[in-house]
């Protein structure tokens, strides 16, 4: 397989102790003890990339609206903490350029998913891939995915050099296919649609096999001992000790 996934990934950064796709939220996976993280990336008006799961402002910051018609400037001038804990008020909208910044500090890999807001797909691709070929992150410590094929399909044709995944909710699409002509190294799934038949399924594809969003230790034990590749998580804190050693 093309990549060296670690067993447990923290979901936009550690989203169970922190708030989601922040700075705090990369040092709270950190603290926790995995080697990787999970973050969402979209377009600002202007084209910066940022750090943002949501087309709209409001369930993540103090704002309203849809990201795609506000300025970086605005986001930036937004809180991105108090909605998780007045601990967090201080925390803004990171960009992607400062995301990795904090994660090379810290030396953590990154599973970049696109997210772009809706049709932006492979403009949303082009600019992280800008940004990431600017910071020279290592090749080994990433991983492209997306939900929009759309994107994951400009990384193949402008971006080769970058691992690509596929997500989907469940298996019942042409993955296979898409995967062999994209070039992808790995799947991530949902939990609901994962099993010892699916993960050997994904594997005979010659992929990793990943999955989210897993947050009972039970639940993370058993499709390791299955085979899965990869637990995507919002507790990494609560996961890490669960897992074998070579989880980390």
């Amino acid at each position: 397989m093309g990549i060296d996934l670690p067993a447990l990934i923290g979901h936009r950064g550690a989203a169970a102790v922190a708030p989601e796709n922040t700075l705090a939220g990369l040092s709270a996976a950190h603290q926790a003890g995995v080697t990787w993280v999970e973050v969402d990336v979209k377009l600002s008006a202007d084209n910066v990339a940022i750090l943002m799961h949501d087309d709209d402002l409001r369930r993540t910051t103090d704002g309203h609206g849809p990201v795609r018609q506000k300025t970086f400037a605005e986001i930036a001038a937004l809180d991105a903490g108090s909605w998780f804990d007045d601990r967090f008020k201080a925390e803004a909208v990171p960009t992607l350029q400062a995301g990795l910044q904090h994660l090379q500090a810290l030396d953590l890999g990154l599973n970049l998913e696109i997210k772009p807001c809706r049709g932006r797909g492979p403009q949303t691709a082009a600019v992280a891939a800008a940004v990431l070929a600017a910071h020279n992150f290592p090749l080994e410590q990433v991983l492209i995915t997306s939900f929009d094929w759309t994107a994951i399909a400009w990384l193949a044709e402008h971006a080769p050099r970058w691992h690509r995944g596929l997500l989907a909710e469940n298996l019942n699409c042409d993955w296979q296919a898409s995967s062999q002509a994209l070039g992808c190294v790995s799947l991530h799934v949902a939990d609901s649609a994962v099993d010892r038949e699916a993960i050997g399924k994904i594997h005979d594809a010659g992929m990793c096999a990943a999955a989210y969003t897993i947050n009972s230790v039970d639940r993370a034990a058993a499709l390791r001992a299955a085979g899965l590749d990869a637990v995507i998580t919002d507790d990494p804190g609560q996961l890490l000790p669960a897992l074998p050693a070579d989880g980390a």
